[in-house]
């Protein structure tokens, strides 16, 4: 970084905090104490209007640098964040961001311009709903606002697949975007604990007056790493064919933890949380995957199967029984095969 660019970044910093200690400059710009100062004392010599506020320095209030223009970098990094906005929330931010786009190309220079305008119309960012989604992100923004302003939310959840509905006041602590959807991890009242929350499950949201203070040892971060080593992470080596390596990517990027072709399959470690759990993900692969590792993880996808073809059989033959025998019957009907639910081999 040039040091005109570490100067305008240190203004443009200095204008989005009351006060910014010289050491957290330092850190951010990557300098020295004393070339930080040296940029300070720089600046000020400018006439650009720096204030020390005791624990570091400042700007007066209601200063704002005229507009910038954005470097070709910039300018995409921007608009392709508006796009994901657009593209991954409900109504109100995808307007929001349909107008942040439009306001950023207008500043643009004639040659960037048309390289935005060329790349966004190259560009998708599909979002694409699987099935049985009932509701949309219709409260994403009033979530999100809620949890900047740290206001308490009062909802009306529904919990999916136990079909349970259920009011509840919540504090949004943080949101996470995975795999798909978005989530509130927020302090539920009910519950008296930190609790995690689909948006698009959320059917309504009325934000309420009282504010709530964000517990001085929640960390966003720590919450998340301390949630996955409690489910005790289980990593399942598999080979599966190439399509079905592709439809993992698209479906559940965040537990792949490494892959690589060999010959006409690939060989996929793939992140799960315990035996039953890394069982129901290798048995909704079909035959297109074969468990390489650990055993116990093999020997329980094997027993699973095999109970599938019994419980399936016994229900066939019961259909069979049932049935009127008539001229054209040759025989009782033929048990399901295991070559219908096998591994590869």
């Amino acid at each position: 970084m040039s040091r005109l660019d570490r100067l305008v970044g240190i203004m443009l910093l200095l204008q989005t905090r009351r006060t910014t200690p010289v050491a957290v400059l330092a850190r951010r710009f990557g300098v020295s104490l004393r070339t930080t100062y040296r940029d300070l004392v720089a600046l000020g010599e400018a006439g650009f209007p720096l204030a020390n506020l005791g624990q570091g320095y400042g700007v007066p209030e209601g200063f704002r640098l005229p507009p910038l223009a954005f470097t070709l970098k910039e300018a995409t990094a921007l608009l392709m964040g508006a796009e994901f906005v657009r593209t991954h929330t409900d109504p109100a931010l995808k307007t929001a961001a349909e107008a942040a786009i439009l306001k950023i190309e207008t500043t643009l220079p004639t040659s960037v311009r048309s390289y935005a305008k060329n790349l966004m119309a190259s560009v998708q960012l599909r979002h694409e709903r699987r099935r049985g989604t009932r509701h949309q992100d219709q409260n994403l923004w009033l979530l999100q606002k809620a949890m900047a302003e740290r206001r308490a939310v009062e909802i009306r959840y529904d919990r999916g697949s136990t079909g349970e509905i259920s009011d509840r006041v919540i504090e949004p602590l943080g949101m996470i975007f995975s795999q798909d959807h978005w989530y509130v991890v927020a302090h539920c009242r009910s519950r008296n604990d930190v609790r995690v929350f689909r948006t698009d499950r959320v059917l309504q949201v009325q934000v309420l007056d009282e504010t709530f203070d964000v517990p001085t040892q929640f960390s966003l971060e720590k919450y998340l790493r301390e949630d996955e080593e409690e489910r005790e992470a289980l990593f399942v080596e598999l080979k599966i064919s190439p399509a079905l390596a592709q439809r993992l990517r698209e479906r559940m990027p965040l537990r792949i933890v490494s892959e690589q072709k060999v010959g006409q399959n690939v060989a996929l470690t793939l992140r799960t949380f315990g035996v039953d759990h890394a069982v129901r993900s290798v048995v909704s692969m079909g035959s297109e995957a074969e468990v390489v590792g650990p055993e116990v993880v093999r020997q329980a996808v094997i027993q699973e199967v095999e109970a599938l073809h019994s419980f399936y059989a016994a229900k066939e033959g019961q259909r069979c029984e049932q049935k009127e025998p008539t001229s054209h019957s040759t025989g009782p009907p033929r048990p399901l095969s295991a070559g219908h639910l096998r591994l590869i081999t």
